[in-house]
């Protein structure tokens, strides 16, 4: 008898009986359930259990041309489980980029293991990759019905939102200051926490409730006082760092979620079988924390640390249960923490912070059940000395580790990287922290607090379009627009319409390489007569260069290994640009600059203005005049000084809203202002968001500036 229900997000979950028919005892040699997966995307595995950052786990690709049996839990380990009888593991995945299936069971009740049974296998029958329970691993008399519980949900879990590459990631940053830590007792006097000991407190640092609503409200003026110069230019920043907008919580231990003492007594195993459960009355206590939080306080992210699989020893808290021989069989609280996950995600949905206001730290260990309602993962907790060990970020996470387990793409939820590198030279941090971010951008990830020295997507990069809602992201192990002879050579692509974005690396460690890369620009729909190539971005000290031929070849030189260049591909029309040449100023010379093609203004949708017509767009000064190139996302202003005698400050209004460019999506779009053209050593444009000024200074006698405001 099977019992259960469909979630929001596609999850089944089932409470499955079985027993002898009419009640009678039976006797069962071995029950299983099996799980037949598509042989298109069975790419991958993972299987993860306890251990945290250094947990017991399998994450693999599963072998080509090889049937029968492909992995099991035996593999992965029995004593890896932390149980006392059987293989068990919570969760196994298999797929790929694509497609997905995950399976989730918080424990192994009404299972009958058996030590030289695997709980969970895969093998490969005719055109299908089987995921195998083995619920009954040994002959048994059934005299009773028994219940198992179980899981499964296709994968990737959701679309990503437009603008996830700029906009969505996690950190730390507020276990202490500014919530913990920094008052006083009202009553006593004495420090609240004398000592910096990990503490969880959702609500503000105060013993006594009547005291919070002032304290939310006196800490939402600094929190918003943090997010409104950040918030139209870097959504992320505006709710991220050690201030009042983000609050910081390890998930499972490490203290309480709040001061209330009296509740925690009351509650006792159920509230804390050894740490957090995340029952139904704990979570409903949490909500009653946080909806003030969002509120009446300023909070707009929250991170969960230790968001790891762990198991639970006391039978009273509901996640273990007693074995016939009186031992304890361990269990999980997976479940409970998606349910905490879901209200809390809805929590913030009313509170106008989604996308990307949740996230937490699963380095090596996804809790994979509670990621469909996370917008972030944080990965890569690795600590290693760079002057002992000669491993650099692509040894310790090489091909297989990184598609089967830490591609975003696999579960439609970002996955952002840290890592704890030392060394008596700083330089050498330096340089593997950027290597690091370049094998983590060929996987999609773009956005990396944690790796500050290429935090973000750079500017030539966004500004080809990468982040652009239609980008399309084709791995370098499924890329079917390019080939390279030589292996080592990894080629990522995203197209933006017809637009390109390569990321090429050297997997060799050691040596440059020369590569020729054939890219099918017919299929791709771009004219190789009109195609050109340019070199995005390469680290510095990396001289790598990159070469479009006329027959479609990419020639890249010097490609020092592992290491990473990033070049754009675009192929406007000669129609197009004979009309754009048409519609420059004339003190440009009748040249089209190069940054104004890249820009992507060379468009058939690009409409022109000549100065003194453009909409929206107004000086009070009359010796400055202003023509406009716009399309639905970006403005070109040509800003040209038309004094024979002086330099001028052009201070120019925008009308946002009629423009287009109005942050409307606060948590997903943002505004970048760029000078395509200017004098040497002209400075950078000065723009008021909320003013909706644009300030030039000191245009030239008789010079002018190409600027742009654009919506990413």
């Amino acid at each position: 008898i099977a019992k259960g229900w469909v979630e929001q997000d596609g999850l089944v979950y089932v409470d499955l009986t079985y027993q002898g028919a009419g009640g009678k005892a039976v006797k069962i040699d071995a029950l299983r359930i099996e799980y037949p997966l598509a042989e298109a995307d069975a790419d991958a595995l993972i299987c993860i259990g306890p251990g945290e950052n250094f947990s017991s786990r399998t994450t693999m690709l599963l072998p080509d041309n090889k049937a029968g049996q492909l992995w099991s839990t035996l593999d992965t380990g029995i004593t890896g489980t932390g149980l006392t009888v059987g293989s068990f593991y919570p969760t196994v995945w298999i797929g790929s980029e694509r497609r997905g299936f995950l399976w989730w069971g918080d424990n192994d009740r009404g299972w009958v293991q058996e030590n030289s049974v695997p709980a969970h296998k895969a093998v490969r029958q005719n055109d299908a990759v089987v995921l195998v329970n083995n619920i009954v691993a040994k002959p048994i008399e059934l005299t009773e019905p028994r219940t198992i519980a179980f899981s499964y949900i296709a994968t990737p879990f959701k679309p990503f939102p437009k603008g996830w590459r700029a906009t969505i990631a996690t950190d730390n940053g507020t276990f202490f200051q500014p919530f913990r830590g920094v008052r006083n007792d009202s009553k006593t006097g004495q420090k609240i926490l004398p000592s910096f000991v990990h503490v969880n407190w959702i609500h503000p640092e105060s013993r006594y409730p009547e005291e919070w609503p002032a304290l939310w409200a006196e800490q939402k003026k600094q929190a918003d006082a943090h997010a409104r110069p950040l918030q139209w230019q870097d959504p992320y920043g505006a709710r991220s760092g050690i201030n009042f907008t983000h609050q910081s919580f390890q998930i499972i231990g490490y203290g309480r979620k709040s001061l209330q003492d009296d509740l925690y007594a009351y509650f006792g195993p159920d509230w804390e079988g050894e740490y957090d459960t995340w029952n139904e009355s704990y979570t409903d206590y949490a909500m009653y924390l946080f909806s003030p939080a969002f509120r009446d306080g300023g909070v707009r992210s929250t991170y969960w640390d230790l968001s790891f699989p762990k198991l639970y020893q006391n039978p009273l808290s509901g996640l273990s249960y007693i074995l016939p021989d009186g031992r304890v069989q361990r269990g999980y609280n997976g479940w409970n923490i998606r349910r905490f996950m879901m209200r809390l995600h809805a929590l913030q949905y009313d509170a106008g912070l989604l996308p990307g206001a949740n996230g937490f730290h699963s380095s090596n260990a996804y809790l994979t059940i509670a990621m469909p309602w996370t917008d972030s993962v944080l990965d890569g907790e690795r600590n290693w000395n760079l002057d002992t060990s000669p491993e650099d970020w692509v040894d310790a996470y090489p091909i297989g580790r990184m598609r089967s387990l830490s591609v975003a793409h696999n579960w439609g939820v970002d996955i952002c990287w840290m890592a704890n590198m030392e060394s008596k030279d700083p330089a050498k941090v330096d340089a593997a922290k950027r290597l690091q971010g370049q094998w983590v951008w060929m996987h999609d990830s773009w956005l990396n607090p944690y790796i500050p020295q290429l935090r973000q997507m750079p500017d030539s990069v966004l500004d080809w379009g990468v982040n652009d809602e239609g980008t399309v992201y084709h791995p370098y192990w499924r890329n079917p627009f390019v080939n390279c002879a030589d292996k080592d050579v990894l080629v990522s692509l995203w197209r933006t319409g017809d637009r390109l974005t390569l990321g090429v690396f050297n997997y060799a460690k050691d040596g440059n390489k020369d590569a020729r890369i054939k890219i099918d620009l017919a299929k791709l729909g771009l004219d190789p007569k009109q195609a050109y190539a340019r070199k995005l971005w390469t680290e510095p000290g990396n001289g790598a260069t990159a070469h479009l031929n006329n027959d479609g070849t990419l020639q890249v030189k010097a490609l020092p290994g592992h290491r990473l260049i990033l070049v754009g591909l675009a192929a406007p029309t000669t129609a197009e640009l004979g009309r754009a040449a048409k519609a420059l100023p004339e003190w440009l010379g009748g040249k089209l600059p190069a940054p104004v093609i890249d820009f992507g203004l060379v468009d058939k949708a690009t409409r022109h203005f000549a100065p003194g017509q453009a909409p929206g767009v107004t000086c009070g000064d009359a010796a400055i005049q202003i023509g406009m190139w716009q399309l639905p996302d970006r403005v070109m202003l040509a800003v040209y000084n038309t004094n024979e005698a002086a330099a001028k400050d052009a201070v120019i209004k925008l009308d946002l809203a009629a423009l287009g460019l109005e942050q409307k999506l606060i948590w997903q779009e943002l505004i970048g202002v760029r000078q395509l053209v200017a004098e040497d050593k002209a400075p950078g444009p000065q723009f008021d968001y909320y003013g909706g000024t644009l300030t030039l200074k000191g245009i030239p006698a008789k010079g002018g500036r190409l600027v742009t405001v654009r919506k990413y």
